[in-house]
């Protein structure tokens, strides 16, 4: 599958489309998704449920497994919650393919805020923060083996 493939089946899901997930790019090795924090995300104190913020990490991860091999899923995945995301806060999920050996891929995703000096929150406040707000460390397999891309040593 082609990154421009990955690009589109992600912006044709309906989960995608229903949690806002938007497509900033896709490359053979890398993959950046953005989410806004809407209210229906959110938890009673205002913080993104987790399963959001995990479900942006995971969509964005199995963009570059399936732009690497179309047949990859996941298997498993390990998250860190490092700061909280807001209602108004627009999340960027970075994945980047970190480990090919085999039929086996690791993939690296780190969810900041938005701090780019764009818009600012979705909320109008016009506060602008670049937090690092989950790393996600997803484990995808393959039906065919691959070269190996890189390890944990290089």
């Amino acid at each position: 599958m082609t990154p421009e493939d990955a690009r589109e089946l992600i912006s044709s899901d309906p989960v995608c489309r229903s949690a806002g997930i938007a497509v900033v790019e896709v490359g053979e090795q890398a993959a950046t998704l953005r989410m806004p924090v809407t209210a229906d995300m959110a938890t009673t104190l205002g913080i993104a449920h987790a399963g959001f913020v995990v479900m942006l990490a995971d969509t964005a991860s199995g963009a570059v497994a399936i732009a690497v091999d179309e047949s990859a899923i996941t298997t498993g995945a390990d998250v860190s919650f490092l700061s909280p995301a807001r209602v108004g806060d627009v999340l960027v999920a970075t994945a980047r393919l970190r480990s090919r050996s085999g039929r086996s891929l690791l993939i690296d995703v780190g969810v900041r805020t938005d701090g780019d000096g764009g818009a600012g929150r979705a909320d109008g406040s016009g506060a602008r923060d670049d937090r690092l707000v989950a790393e996600f460390r997803a484990r995808a397999r393959t039906r065919t083996a691959g070269p190996r891309v890189g390890s944990m040593r290089d």
